[in-house]
C-alpha cells in the first residue's frame, strides 16, 4: 500500500524538488543571457511547459492507473519497453549521483566550510536510506507536508528583500533581450521536466481524483513553478545586479545576506540552504526510487529498495574517491547533465503525449467498460449473498462459473419456450425433483401429497 501515490502529492514533489536547481543555477542562466530582462525567460518556460503539461494529462486520461512501464509495454511492446527502462534506469543513476555530490558541496561551501565531503557525503547516505527503507509514501508525504511553510517561508523572505531593490536592474526590456532570453530555455526546461516523473508514480492516481481534479493540479503546478522561477531570478537581478549575479555560483545565497528583518535578524542565507537540503534530499530519494523500480521493471521482481540503496552505495563510494570540485560539477552540469535531462525528460513522453491525442477517445470507453465491469462484479457479488433475489443479477453467463454454484445461473426457461414472467401459464411444466432419476413425461404442479396426478392439469394451485 506504500506506493499507491496521490496526484496531490507528486505535483508538490514536483515543486519542492525543484527549490535547489532553481536557487543554484537559474538566476545565473538568466542574467548570463538575458541580462537585466532575465526574468523573461520564466515566462518562456511557462508557455512551453504548459503544453507539455497538456501531453501528461493526455496520457494519463487514455491510460488511466498505469505506470511509465506499463504505457511502453501497450504501445512499444515489451522487448523495446524493457530497453527504454534500462536507459532510464543509467539516467536515473547518474541523477542522483550528480545530485549528491551537488549537495555535499553545497553545504561545504555555504553553511560547513570545516567538515570534509566524506562526512557530509555519508550524512546524505544515512539520510536518503532511511526514508527509502520507510517506502516512497513516506518520501512523499514529507514533501507534501513541508510544501507549503516553505514557500510561506520563501515567500516572506522576498517580502523583506523587496526595499533591497535597485529597480534599475530590472530595466530596461528591448527585443535583442527578449531574443537572449530563449537560450535560457535549456537550463529551465532541465529542471521543469521533473514534471514527467508523475508517470513512474501514476498507478494510482484515478483511485483518488478525477479529470477535472488531476487537470487542476497539474495546471496549478505549472502556474506555481513559473511564478517561484520568475520570482527568484527577479530576487537575484534586483538586489546584485545582472553583472554580478552572472559571476556567482549561488546567486541567490549572495543576494539573501543583505536582507534583515527590522536590522535584528539577519543571515537568511543559512534558512536557504536548510531549505535546499530537505529538497535535495526529497529529489535524491526520488531518484533512487526511479532506479529501483527500473531495475524491477527490468527483472519483473521487486527490487525497488534493494537496489536503489546498493547503487546509492556506490555513488557515495564514486564521491568520496573522485572528491569532484565544485568547478567540474558546474562544467558536468553545463555540458552533460542539461542535455540528458532533456532528452530523458521531455523525447519519449512528448511521443507518448501524440500518441495519445489519437487514442482519446480510447479513455472514455475504458471508464465506460471499467464503470460496467464494477457494476457487474457488484451484482455478482450481491448475487452470491442472496441466491433467491433473482433481480439482484444480472443475465450475463460468463460472471457465474459453473460447478457448485450452478444455482446462481439465471433461471431456465419453461418447457413451452415461455419465460417466467409471461402473463398465460404454460399448459405442460414439471416441478419434479432432481432426485428423481426418470421423471414423468406429464407431470403437474400439484404438492408431493397427490399419488395419483392427473394427467392433463393447469399450474394454478387447488383451491
Amino acid at each position: 500500500m506504500n506506493d499507491k501515490i496521490t496526484i496531490r502529492q507528486l505535483v508538490f514533489l514536483f515543486i519542492f524538488t525543484s527549490i535547489t536547481p532553481i536557487f543554484s543555477s537559474i538566476p545565473n542562466a538568466a542574467a548570463m543571457n538575458g541580462g537585466e530582462s532575465g526574468y523573461i525567460s520564466a515566462i518562456y518556460t511557462g508557455i512551453l511547459l504548459t503544453i507539455f503539461c497538456f501531453l501528461l494529462i493526455k496520457i494519463l486520461q487514455v491510460y488511466p492507473n498505469f505506470d511509465f512501464y506499463q504505457i511502453l509495454k501497450n504501445t512499444v511492446g515489451l522487448f523495446l519497453a524493457k530497453i527504454i527502462i534500462a536507459f532510464y534506469s543509467f539516467w536515473a543513476l547518474i541523477s542522483f549521483t550528480y545530485r549528491m555530490n551537488s549537495t555535499a558541496t553545497l553545504l561545504q561551501t555555504t553553511l560547513m566550510p570545516a567538515i570534509h565531503i566524506n562526512i557530509l557525503t555519508a550524512f546524505l547516505f544515512l539520510l536518503v536510506t532511511y526514508g527509502i527503507i520507510k517506502g516512497a509514501k513516506t518520501i512523499f508525504r514529507f514533501s507534501e507536508l513541508l510544501y507549503g511553510p516553505v514557500l510561506f517561508f520563501l515567500f516572506i523572505l522576498f517580502i523583506l528583500a523587496v526595499p533591497n531593490f535597485e529597480w534599475k536592474n530590472l530595466v530596461p526590456i528591448d527585443l535583442p533581450d527578449l531574443q537572449n532570453n530563449l537560450y535560457t530555455l535549456n537550463d529551465f526546461l532541465s529542471i521543469a521536466g521533473n514534471l514527467a516523473l508523475i508517470l513512474f508514480f501514476s498507478g494510482h492516481v484515478w483511485e483518488h481524483a478525477d479529470y477535472k481534479g488531476i487537470k487542476q493540479r497539474m495546471y496549478s503546478s505549472v502556474f506555481r513553478f513559473t511564478l517561484f522561477g520568475f520570482l527568484a531570478i527577479v530576487l537575484a537581478l534586483g538586489i546584485s545586479g545582472p553583472s554580478l549575479t552572472a559571476r556567482f555560483s549561488y546567486p541567490i545565497f549572495q543576494s539573501i545576506k543583505t536582507v534583515s528583518l527590522f536590522s535584528t535578524f539577519e543571515r537568511f542565507d543559512s534558512f536557504i540552504t536548510l531549505v535546499c537540503l530537505l529538497s535535495d534530499f526529497v529529489g535524491i530519494a526520488v531518484f533512487v526510487l526511479i532506479f529501483g523500480k527500473c531495475v524491477s521493471w527490468l527483472f519483473d521482481k521487486d527490487f525497488m529498495k534493494g537496489a536503489g540503496i546498493l547503487a546509492l552505495a556506490i555513488a557515495c563510494c564514486y564521491i568520496s574517491i573522485n572528491n569532484v570540485t565544485q568547478y567540474n560539477l558546474e562544467v558536468f552540469y553545463q555540458n552533460r547533465m542539461i542535455s540528458l535531462n532533456l532528452i530523458f525528460q521531455y523525447s519519449i513522453p512528448i511521443l507518448l503525449g501524440i500518441w495519445s491525442l489519437f487514442k482519446s477517445g480510447h479513455s472514455k470507453d475504458t471508464d465506460m467498460t471499467t464503470d460496467i465491469q464494477t457494476s457487474l462484479s457488484t451484482a455478482n457479488a450481491k448475487a452470491r449473498l442472496f441466491p433467491d433475489h433473482s433481480d439482484l443479477r444480472y443475465q450475463d453467463p460468463s460472471l457465474f462459473p459453473a460447478g457448485p454454484l450452478e444455482e446462481l445461473e439465471a433461471p431456465e426457461k419453461s418447457a413451452s419456450g415461455l419465460d417466467e414472467e409471461d402473463e398465460t401459464p404454460p399448459k405442460k411444466s414439471s416441478t419434479f425433483d432432481d432426485e428423481d432419476e426418470d421423471p414423468p413425461k406429464k407431470s403437474s404442479s400439484f404438492d408431493d401429497e397427490d399419488e395419483d396426478p392427473p394427467k392433463k392439469s393447469s399450474s394454478f394451485d387447488d383451491e
